[in-house]
């Protein structure tokens, strides 16, 4: 089952393509960044995925996947957007159920960039798979039925049974160990059976586009000058929205309050500056916002766990601090 191929993907999307085995690595680029997507085949029709993403998008057409889909988010944003406009999110933990054969689940982005998941693909169980399942306990067809028949797609928050199954598939990654991957995958199924999306608390949160973008806008806007004093009701004023509406917005998008996301990128522009310039740490400091430098270095310590002078000598970036400087 191939999950890209580059005749459908959208212009200045690449792919490249390995095989091991039943692996299949996936290498993506396009201007936004890189990515790799590791198929591991369990079943035939049936796929498990290592989603590791360092870009801003990437296309979802031309893939002959289909039926029961399953995605799991480890760390970073996942974006994906209905045919509607709306569009959902999930953070560290959430678990997204959905339907691809209808492409009720148009397109998928990653907000911050970083974005590293599991995907499991369920094409129509048959053979030694549908027997597989019938011994395992799950009627297939009644699963599909409970998540798909009434809404346009699930989203389950972080739970700690499901959180426990999907570290178990992280750890066994690098053992490629297919029948293990099948045990967990069957455990998982078992969950989604007994799990009740009634029971739900966080039901899907949709975001209307235009909503979207504007804090995509408000993101970008930030990014074109941290140093300068940004404010909730500042921002908020600029893009339309009342403080309260913006705060949540934007965490809903990005996963981060406000006043941590402006933090947060500061410390990583700052990392960036001390590992690939030869600013002075006061100039490193008034551009992360900091006229005393005294306390940018106590909150540099806090986020970095070394002191500025320190990191500089260690040259030693993190992954997002890579990354991030290109936004906005």
């Amino acid at each position: 089952m191939e999950i890209y191929r580059q005749s459908d993907l959208a212009p200045g999307d690449r792919i490249s393509v390995s095989r091991e085995g039943n692996i299949t690595t996936y290498t993506l680029s396009n201007a936004s960044g890189s990515g790799t997507v590791e198929s591991h085949e369990l079943f035939c029709g049936t796929q498990l995925l290592f989603d590791d993403m360092h870009m801003d998008t990437f296309g979802e057409g031309g893939s002959d996947a289909g039926g029961f889909i399953v995605e799991h988010c480890r760390f970073g944003r996942f974006e994906g957007s209905f045919c509607d406009g709306r569009q959902f999110f999930l953070g560290a933990g959430d678990v997204c159920v959905h339907h691809m054969v209808d492409r009720k689940v148009f397109s998928s982005r990653f907000p911050t960039r970083h974005y590293h998941g599991i995907t499991l693909i369920f094409d129509l169980p048959q053979g030694a798979f549908a027997d597989f399942l019938r011994f395992s306990g799950i009627d297939f067809s009644s699963l599909t039925a409970k998540y798909l028949s009434k809404d346009i797609s699930c989203v389950i928050r972080a739970n700690e049974r499901a959180c426990r199954i999907f570290s178990d598939l992280y750890g066994a990654r690098e053992k490629k160990d297919a029948g293990y991957f099948r045990l967990k995958v069957t455990e998982l199924l078992h969950f989604l059976q007994d799990f009740s999306p009634a029971e739900n608390e966080a039901k899907t949160h949709t975001l209307p586009a235009d909503v979207v973008r504007a804090m995509k806008e408000a993101e970008e806007y930030l990014w074109s000058d941290l140093s300068a004093p940004h404010t909730v009701r500042s921002l908020s004023a600029k893009f339309g929205f009342s403080p309260t509406s913006f705060k949540n917005y934007f965490k809903t998008v990005f996963g981060y309050p406000v006043h941590e996301y402006i933090f947060t990128c500061r410390m990583q522009l700052a990392q960036y500056d001390l590992v690939t310039s030869d600013k002075k740490i006061a100039a490193v400091a008034r551009g992360a916002g900091y006229k005393n430098v005294s306390k940018f270095s106590d909150a540099f310590k806090r986020f970095s766990g070394v002191s500025p002078r320190e990191y500089r000598k260690n040259k030693t970036l993190s992954e997002w601090s890579i990354l991030m400087p290109s936004r906005g």
